[in-house]
């Protein structure tokens, strides 16, 4: 059974014989049985009660017993179930608002809930029970925090619809985590990057953007010359189809300048594929980790040079609100968050003129 198909994909998996799928007009999925040219509607809920006595007339067969239901109709189609809930997150608004790389990154997370626990009543769900799931990822710490993130976010669903009366996750807490995170780029290892991958090659011009904007890996990957303005950089951060982002203003670093000079003028992203189009994020982290594995920087990776940038602003004496101009900073606790763009672009001139 393939995790991640539409539910119409497992018509023909199921007890259920001669039941196929259909979408009507208004693209609402719904079941029928058809056999010797006679079709049955059988409604839109799979393994419901009115489901099931649909069939039972189309088939000419008693009703199942609802004890025997239970193993006859898979858990993502049963109400109620963990995997019922992983479906119906994925239709939420707050799914279809996350940007493309963080929807597939947390649908590889829950489905592998799904695997693991689909079967699984919401309403019956216990904080012990979430705190079993996140103690088979103990040794991984940060894979135990992902299963809870996921499990509030399924637990939303269900307390929208009602099946559940309290957010039984509220009280159950994360892991402590043992690191900082990924590694950040010390001086020693930039130079040694830099002296692997020269420049005019694509590995130095991704470090060069990456290490003198504190862009991430998403923001990286599409920037190009649409994002010139006036001797200057200008993108949004962390932006979707429904979330204009964070607008990040920065002037353009003398030795970012002399790299971008080497791009070859007809590219419309700084580094593209061989199509011309731009890099997925996903393709761009591989991209680096092969790199940094050539200049002997294992521990290295491409998301530990968002920090270099911070780290060289903090050494250099600047202060949060400057490095919070540079790097688009969200958390809106802090000051920056409150400054208008004009002195925000004030302030990432001081910081950006400091960079080494």
């Amino acid at each position: 059974m393939n995790a991640i198909s539409r539910p119409e994909n497992f018509a023909n998996a199921t007890a259920f014989n001669n039941v196929t799928s259909y979408h009507d007009r208004h693209n609402k999925l719904r079941w029928r049985h058809r056999k010797g040219g006679r079709t049955t509607s059988l409604g839109t809920e799979y393994g419901s009660a009115e489901f099931i006595r649909r069939y039972a007339v189309a088939t000419n067969s008693a009703p199942l017993h609802p004890s025997d239901i239970a193993a006859r109709v898979p858990s993502r189609f049963q109400q109620g179930t963990l995997s019922r809930l992983i479906d119906e997150w994925y239709k939420s608004a707050h799914f279809e608002a996350l940007g493309k790389g963080t929807r597939k990154g947390y649908r590889c997370q829950a489905e592998r809930l799904r695997g693991s626990y689909g079967d699984y009543l919401v309403q019956a769900m216990q904080p012990k029970q979430i705190r079993d799931m996140m103690a088979a990822k103990a040794g991984m710490p940060n894979a135990a925090n992902n299963v809870l993130r996921i499990l509030r976010f399924i637990l939303d669903v269900a307390l929208e619809k009602g099946l559940i009366g309290h957010y039984v996750a509220r009280d159950v807490k994360k892991y402590a985590t043992p690191d900082e995170g990924f590694h950040t780029w010390t001086e020693k290892e930039i130079s040694a990057f830099y002296a692997v991958h020269h420049p005019g090659t694509v590995p130095h011009t991704c470090m060069t953007i990456m290490l003198y904007t504190g862009a991430a890996r998403k923001d990286a990957a599409s920037m190009g010359r649409a994002n010139l303005c006036d001797g200057r950089i200008c993108y949004s951060k962390n932006a979707t189809k429904t979330c204009a982002g964070v607008e990040v203003n920065i002037p353009i670093h003398s030795a970012l300048a002399a790299c971008l000079a080497l791009v070859p003028p007809e590219f419309k992203f700084f580094i593209q594929t061989a199509k011309g189009t731009e890099l997925t994020p996903g393709t761009l982290g591989n991209y680096m980790r092969k790199w940094c594995n050539e200049a002997g920087l294992p521990q290295c990776s491409s998301h530990g040079l968002r920090k270099a940038c911070e780290r060289r602003l903090g050494e250099a004496g600047m202060k949060e609100q400057e490095i919070a101009s540079v790097l688009g900073f969200v958390d809106t606790t802090t000051p920056h968050i409150r400054l208008g763009m004009s002195v925000r672009s004030e302030l990432a001139d001081r910081a950006i003129s400091i960079l080494p």
